[in-house]
């Protein structure tokens, strides 16, 4: 049971289970955030919060000391007048980049890096930025896009700012994506959320994203190592799909993109090549070279192959993205993006 006074002025823990200081956004849900929309740390300093479309308080919880926790308190009145994204009909603005969403598809469009003065979206690659794809069978002839999305406003900022983008799909009820930014933290942040249907017939669901990092070299983590597709790889090793563990980054010797597919391992470079069915008996259908490319596939869904679990994947499943432009790959600073993003702060009622 708690008290009258813990219930008007709630306070809660943040502890980072990393090895490293953190800086990142903590919501609480409604029920815990009763009290006001205003934080204030132990010192009782106020920090950036915001209430958002959800009705969970969002706030940023600054340098949280590595395997340690800082406290926060919730208190009646208004948050402080912070921060500097938002939400201008279908683009987002952030003080490193702004973002564009295209109205016919629902991808991004549009990533012009501030700090770059560069566009990260290839417009000449067969798919943007978290373009929806999906193949029934295996002949790339019927691959297939979303319907017209509707795009709307869901949270304006000025810490938290966020597009919601709607649209009938093949092979789903509805798609939903939310396409994120917040105030002080260098990443965006994408939120898919398929909810499928229950179809037993060949095919695959994939994501894709078409980056503009010219001559860019792609590095994936495979835990406890960093990997170069085809030039890091043992004669007859796989390259139609590739299974990663945290990040994936596109980088030349000027700048690049660490792309962090949380919930999605599979991933393909240059194209959607993991439809193999039939292949044991067919090897041609296996790369034998993969060409450099910038243009990676997320490959989510499918049930190619006869197993002992069941052939539909019905319902919601949500599937994140982290994407962090930067002026140089740095294997540190990709492992502890990694990290940060899979790995996130941990609040609890102190």
């Amino acid at each position: 049971a708690t008290s009258d006074a813990s219930e008007a002025s709630p306070t809660v823990s943040v502890f980072n289970t990393a090895s490293w200081p953190r800086t990142d956004l903590v919501t609480l849900p409604p029920e815990w955030s009763r009290a006001g929309d205003r934080v204030v740390d132990e010192k009782g300093k106020p920090v950036p919060s915001q209430r958002l479309a959800s009705g969970e308080l969002a706030f940023l919880a600054r340098e949280v000391p590595a395997f340690s926790a800082k406290r926060f308190r919730v208190e009646a009145g208004a948050p402080p007048a912070r921060g500097s994204v938002k939400a201008e009909g279908h683009s987002l603005v952030h003080p490193d980049f702004t973002l564009r969403i295209d109205e016919r598809t629902g991808g991004i469009a549009s990533l012009f890096s501030r700090a770059l003065q560069t566009e990260l979206v290839d417009a000449k690659a067969a798919t943007a930025l978290n373009d929806y794809f999906y193949l029934p069978g295996a002949d790339l002839k019927n691959l297939q896009r979303n319907g017209a999305p509707r795009i709307t406003i869901k949270d304006k900022g000025p810490l938290v700012a966020a597009l919601w983008i709607e649209s009938e799909a093949p092979g789903c009820r509805s798609l939903r994506r939310e396409v994120r930014v917040v105030d002080e933290l260098d990443r965006l942040e994408l939120i898919n959320t398929v909810d499928k249907l229950a179809v037993r017939k060949k095919e695959g669901v994939h994501f894709g994203f078409g980056f503009n990092v010219p001559d860019g070299a792609v590095r994936m983590d495979v835990g406890w190592a960093v990997v170069r597709p085809e030039a890091g790889q043992i004669p007859a090793a796989c390259k139609n799909w590739f299974s990663v563990q945290r990040w994936v980054d596109i980088s030349n010797d000027r700048y690049g993109v660490t792309w962090a597919p949380v919930d999605a391992p599979l991933v393909q470079v240059g194209g959607i090549t993991a439809n193999l069915i039939g292949s044991q008996t067919d090897p041609r259908v296996w790369l034998q070279h993969l060409a450099p490319s910038q243009t990676l596939y997320s490959w989510v869904m499918n049930n190619h192959w006869h197993t002992n679990y069941r052939a539909d994947q019905e319902g919601p499943t949500v599937f994140r993205y982290f994407l962090r432009p930067h002026q140089g790959f740095s294997a540190l600073a990709a492992a502890r993006f990694g990290a940060d993003c899979s790995q996130p702060l941990i609040v609890t009622r102190a």
